[in-house]
């Protein structure tokens, strides 16, 4: 059964193919899939685009009962100015 989860997330780190997002409403870190034949060519260029620090809205949706691989579903990219960059 997956699940779905929408929120606004800090970029901590980009490891080989994963994107490490901290939940900023649960205070949860997730490792997020960079790519997947699931994306879409703009999403995709979305994100490949982030950076660590950077504060994001996304929405996941997971791959497993477990809840242990996740996809972006949707970014809104926050991009207002550096205020909104996190020191990770």
């Amino acid at each position: 059964m997956e699940e779905t989860v929408e929120s606004r997330f800090t970029v901590q780190d980009v490891v080989n193919d994963d994107i490490w997002l901290k939940d900023l409403n649960r205070g949860l870190t997730v490792a997020v899939e960079a790519s997947s034949p699931h994306y879409s060519s703009t999403l995709d260029r979305q994100i490949q685009s982030l950076s660590t620090g950077e504060t994001i809205n996304a929405e996941l949706r997971s791959q497993n009962r477990l809840r242990t691989i996740w996809v972006f579903d949707k970014i809104d990219l926050d991009r207002e100015g550096e205020r909104n960059r996190a020191t990770v």
